[in-house]
């Protein structure tokens, strides 16, 4: 009897102590400089958030975040060092929907777990498509988009920055639901794409409702819809795909996430932190400017967007059997 108390007393001292240990550390945290890992090259539109996002990060915890890019294997290679980093905070990173929920399905191998390997801090931002079409398409709306493919099944083609990239997969999930045949035109790039988007070399793209729309005022392309669940702020007039088909949405999403086993004080800390940063006016005008929108929630809402996207793309890529190039 005398025994067990003993080891009862014992453990709850332990448990005490880690607790106590660990409160102290958060309420620490950061005394030193912030690793952020950036999975793409210095430059794109994901560094260059990053970057934003590092500065007023920074001035939010009171020390330096620096950005590390780490490109290399479609978003793989930085991710798996983000998984791979010492959970003690000072290593977060910048990931997307490419490396955390289309890889796996994509890619074989993909050396991290989406799910296991990272502490989610929270969902940073969402970025939105716009399917416009070349003004020579006889076709103002998606009813009549859908019945001019039906009517002639792999005629009019799309044009994507690449394999496997979210406008490939936003063509092949609109093949899907639609039940119509289009010509994938894959790029080296989204440049070279809209170029010939542009030049009526491709008939349609599901491309940056920025770009898109600036086209579109000038007449150079005609707006179809957008890939979101409601219809965007910016552009009302446009009308989402999910009218014509419910539940059709594609989001470009941006994530900030750290090791697994990182403290939940320190990921809360860093959670608060960027919801402060998302708040400032600066933020939410440079993420205006890239055609995103600021996010925001709890760890869990990052958490349960993996969790809904990850089946979800690999539903599309095994029914088009998509191979990574």
């Amino acid at each position: 009897m005398i025994r067990n108390m003993t080891v009862r007393l014992l453990a709850l001292f332990v448990l005490g102590s880690n607790a106590f240990t660990l409160a102290a550390y958060a309420q620490a945290y950061p005394s030193k400089a912030i690793r952020m890992i950036v999975p793409y090259a210095a430059g794109g539109p994901t560094d260059v958030l990053a970057r934003v996002m590092a500065q007023k990060l920074g001035e939010a915890v009171g020390q330096s975040v620096f950005v590390e890019n780490k490109p290399g294997a479609n978003g793989i290679t930085g991710t798996d060092a983000i998984a791979k980093a010492g959970p003690d905070g000072y290593t977060i990173g910048l990931s997307t929907i490419g490396p955390l929920a289309v890889n796996p399905s994509l890619i074989a191998n993909v050396p991290y777990d989406s799910l296991k390997d990272f502490a989610p801090i929270l969902l940073l931002a969402r970025s939105y498509s716009m399917l416009a079409v070349h003004p020579s398409v006889p076709a103002n709306n998606m009813r009549e988009l859908v019945a001019l493919a039906k009517a002639n099944p792999g005629k009019y083609s799309y044009a994507t920055g690449g394999v496997g990239t979210t406008q490939h997969l936003s063509g092949e999930l609109l093949s899907n639901v639609a039940g119509i045949k289009m010509l994938h035109v894959p790029y080296k790039g989204e440049g070279a794409a809209q170029s010939d988007l542009l030049g009526g070399q491709v008939h349609m793209m599901f491309t940056s409702t920025i770009i898109a729309n600036t086209h579109v005022k000038t007449g150079k392309l005609r707006a179809i819809a957008v890939a979101s669940a409601q219809r965007l702020p910016s552009i009302p007039d446009v009308p989402t795909i999910a009218e014509t088909y419910p539940g059709f949405e594609v989001t470009a999403w941006f994530g900030m996430v750290a090791p697994a086993g990182t403290p939940e004080a320190v990921v809360k800390r860093l959670n608060d932190a960027f919801q402060t940063v998302l708040k400032n006016p600066e933020i939410i005008k440079r993420l205006e400017d890239v055609g995103a929108l600021p996010a925001g929630g709890p760890p869990s809402e990052l958490t349960a967007l993996m969790r809904s996207e990850l089946p979800k793309w690999r539903d599309v890529i095994r029914k088009a059997d998509i191979k990574a190039e």
